[in-house]
């Protein structure tokens, strides 16, 4: 169905709503600015579940005021901004992210949609995406963008650590803001960071749950993001918009045959091995509180 209004001045033009897409165009003096809505009715009913009684006008106001934000650990060289209240992040997307978005959001809207009620996630909301831009006689410009929560709203953290569960080329200065997987290693040695029982269960479920269904959607290059926040530690699972594409498939092969026989694993791999390997890790990097009954029976012999 096709659905148009007309309009003047700064009133709102909307165009089409087809396949759950909705586009808006308007005016202001000379510039016109437009905006598509990918998946706009999915994605407004996932926003009712993840924020219930909040009404729509405060997230668009909070999206009204933004600030560009320089964020730390990205190779893309796309943009950042994050909301005014510290809410929302605000992420362009390449070409090649937003194909992948397209194909996989019915997927992701109705994975968390179940996970509300039946498993635990810690996969960072995407709460909207969408194409945004304006032109006008002196140019124009063109985003693809999504908006995902902050893990760290109301949370300052100390430090915080980007896990991929490698340690190649896993090393930051020190001085960087966010540190990476072979920071980590070294900083548990002499400061481990245990988990209560309960957290790790709700830890290990979730990455489980997780990462078996971005697995199951091809998705690669995920990361865990840590913020140690005091004696607390906030978490998430972002960066998973990254399929396993036919060249990514040729560069692990190629990779795989040339370093393989150093015994190291190459740094591009299957959704599967990147699964097995990004559990595995975590699942160590996170070890449980020590108890009086930790290393017991560890140094009985067995004698025949």
């Amino acid at each position: 169905a096709v659905v148009s209004t007309q309009s003047t001045g700064n009133d709102q033009e909307l165009i089409s709503n087809k396949a759950s897409h909705v586009e808006v165009e308007f005016s202001d003096g000379p510039t016109k600015f437009f905006c598509k809505f990918y998946f706009a009715a999915e994605f407004e009913r996932l926003r009712s579940m993840l924020m219930p009684g909040e009404a729509l006008q405060d997230f668009i106001h909070s999206l009204s005021y933004c600030n560009k934000w320089q964020a730390k650990g990205g190779k893309s060289g796309l943009s950042f901004n994050k909301t005014q209240d510290d809410r929302w992040v605000v992420k362009e997307m390449s070409r090649l992210e937003l194909q992948a978005l397209l194909m996989f959001m019915p997927s992701y809207i109705e994975y968390v949609s179940d996970s509300m009620n039946k498993r635990p996630t810690l996969l960072a909301k995407i709460v909207a995406a969408c194409t945004v831009g304006y032109s006008n006689v002196n140019g124009n410009l063109k985003q693809d963008v999504i908006i995902m929560e902050n893990i760290f709203y109301n949370c300052t953290p100390s430090l915080i650590y980007d896990l991929k569960g490698s340690n190649r080329n896993r090393l930051a200065e020190e001085t960087e803001e966010v540190l990476l997987d072979t920071n980590y290693l070294n900083h548990i040695v002499t400061d481990p960071i245990y988990l209560r029982p309960h957290c790790k269960t709700f830890l290990r479920e979730a990455v489980n749950c997780d990462t078996a269904f971005l697995a199951a959607q091809s998705i690669i290059d995920y990361s865990l993001l840590v913020g140690v926040c005091g004696d607390k530690l906030v978490v998430g699972i972002i960066d998973y918009i990254r399929k396993f594409t036919f060249d990514k498939k040729v560069e692990m092969i190629f990779k795989t045959n040339m370093i393989g026989s150093a015994g190291k694993m190459p740094t591009i791999v299957s959704p599967e091995m990147y699964r097995e390997r990004f559990y595995n890790q975590i699942e160590r990097y996170f070890p449980l509180v020590p108890d009086r009954w930790t290393g017991m029976g560890s140094d009985l012999q067995y004698n025949s």
